[in-house]
């Protein structure tokens, strides 16, 4: 079971991989691995979703318009500052 477990996690990463250069047409893909590795807690396949990430620009665009989903959104705070709000309008006082 364990050799079942090592050699699906192995795939996943090296899919992840491959796939990260096409990212502006695959970010579904990417989205659907990243979210599986969290949900799964499959911490190596995680951890290369981050270092994919790291490098990509089309990810780290969809990071600062928050356009990812909501759990990649919370672990890639760990490697970029959160996306900062909107400013808010001054009202006007009368």
């Amino acid at each position: 079971v364990v050799n079942v477990i090592n050699d699906t996690v192995e795939a996943l990463k090296s899919r992840l991989k491959e796939r990260a250069p096409k990212a502006e047409t695959d970010a579904d893909v990417f989205q659907t691995i990243f979210s599986a590795s969290i949900r799964e807690d499959l911490a190596a396949v995680r951890l290369a979703a981050v270092e994919v990430a790291k490098t990509n620009n089309v990810i780290r665009g969809m990071y600062d318009r928050q356009k990812l989903r909501p759990e990649l959104q919370t672990e890639l705070q760990g490697i970029w500052p959160g996306p900062q709000p909107a400013p808010k309008r001054a009202r006007r006082l009368a």
